[in-house]
Order: structure tokens, then sequence, then C-alpha cells
């Protein structure tokens, strides 16, 4: 290789290790393709950089979730794009009442990273009076802090289902939650679980997740922090869904 030939490819290695450190530093590097295609880049979820080099990538660390670059824009790598709802746990069908101014706790096991916009509940053949829906983390698999709220809604009619929204969507993590759900009506009947009470003696998480309730007193908000007892009643865990409104 004579000198200006070899002058020539240090140069160009030379601008090629350039445009890399500029698409990890998260910028647009069309020099870099199609070398830039293999390329990995690794931050928080907010400090995703801009779409532009088709097939680049980006590992979300705080919320697990890989990212490609489209070219125009950033889509989740291998997203259950068919996943639109998550079901409460312990279910099955049967129907329950609920007691004016008690609050249902239901276990949900959430699987992946998602945004979330309210709960689906399921009505029984009376639905009369209105309703509020929340959304609490855990803490020792017992309910605890509320993470999102419904307002007070109105039952949309017997033997069907109705979506209620929470005031804001809300991104959640993998983790166990309990969606939770109070009545203003004694006689609304509601989807609920059936022949589960041996299952869930003693009450503690060895033996599987539970549910839960807490008396207010009166139709009032979900609490911020929940008090629950221990629902060893078998008609109490709510079908009820989670519904996914984007991924993450």
């Amino acid at each position: 290789m004579d000198f200006k030939s070899a002058t020539k490819k240090v140069l160009d290695d030379f601008a090629l290790i350039q445009a890399r450190k500029k698409c990890l530093n998260g910028k647009h590097c069309p020099e870099a393709e199609p070398e830039a295609a293999a390329l990995i880049l690794a931050d928080v979820y907010a400090n995703l950089p801009a779409a532009g080099v088709a097939n680049r990538l980006f590992w979300a660390t705080d919320i697990l979730t890989m990212f490609r670059d489209t070219g125009t824009a950033w889509e989740v790598v291998g997203a259950q794009w068919y996943m639109r709802e998550i079901h409460t746990q312990k279910f099955a069908i049967a129907t329950t009442t609920l007691t004016t101014g008690y609050v249902w706790y239901s276990p949900i096991q959430v699987p992946r990273t998602v945004t979330v916009d309210g709960i689906i509940v399921y009505h029984d053949a009376i639905a009369a009076g209105n309703l509020y829906i929340a959304l609490y983390d855990h803490l020792g698999y017992l309910p605890n802090n509320r993470l999102a709220v419904s307002a007070s809604t109105a039952c949309n009619g017997p033997n069907r289902s109705q979506f209620v929204p929470f005031a804001n969507p809300l991104r959640i993590t993998p983790n166990v939650y309990f969606a939770a759900i109070e009545s203003d009506n004694n006689l609304d009947s509601y989807v609920s679980a059936l022949l589960h009470v041996a299952f869930c003696i003693p009450a503690d998480v060895g033996h599987g997740l539970k549910w839960f309730y807490q008396n207010l007193g009166a139709y009032l908000i979900p609490p911020v922090t929940a008090t629950p007892t221990y629902a060893d009643d078998m008609y109490q865990c709510l079908l009820m869904s989670l519904r996914i409104s984007s991924i993450p």
C-alpha cells in the first residue's frame, strides 16, 4: 500500500470512529451506516434520542425495555401488541354484591412495562349505582399506595362490561398491583371469584396472592394509603381488567 492509500485509510477509519461516537451520543449519523445499525445505546427512557438511524437499538435501563429505531420512529422490540388487558387473579364465574362504603382490592400481576388508562369491570344482573375504581401498589403483597383513581362513575347497566378511566394514564413496571373497586349501592352485583376459600387460608403470601377489603364507612374516594383487612370470603375477588393504552 502506498503512502497516499495508507493515509486515506487512516483518515477514513478516523472518520468512522468519530461517526460511531456521534451515534453513541444519540446523534443522527448517516455517515456511519450501515455500521451504526449494530449499535446498542443504553440509558434511562427519558434520554431516548430522536429517531433517525434505522435499526439502531436503545435499551431503557429504568423500564427494562428494548427499542428499535425504524429511521423515523422508535418501536418496542418484541412488543406484545396483542396484550390489551391484564386480568385480576383467582377468579371464576360467580357474582357478588358490594357493601356500600367498602373498597375491595383484587391482586393483579403485570408482566411488562405498560401504560394503563383505566379498569374494565364486569356487571352482573344489577347495576344501579355509582362506582370508583383505583390502582394500588403493594407492600408485602398487601395493597399500599394509590397510584391512580377514577372519578365517581355511573354504572352503565346490567350484564355488561364497563371501562372506567383513570383521571390520568399511568406507566407501570412489572410487579404486583391491586385493582380496587367501590360501589355506592349494595344491590350492585359483579362477576367475582368462586370456591377459592379453601386456597386462601391461612392469609399469607406463601399460599398465593390474596384479596382484601377496607371499610370506609361511607361512599368515599378510595384512600391514598390503604389499610386493608384480609378477605377470607370466597366471593370478594372481583374480575377486573387493567386496560393497556400503550407499550410501554
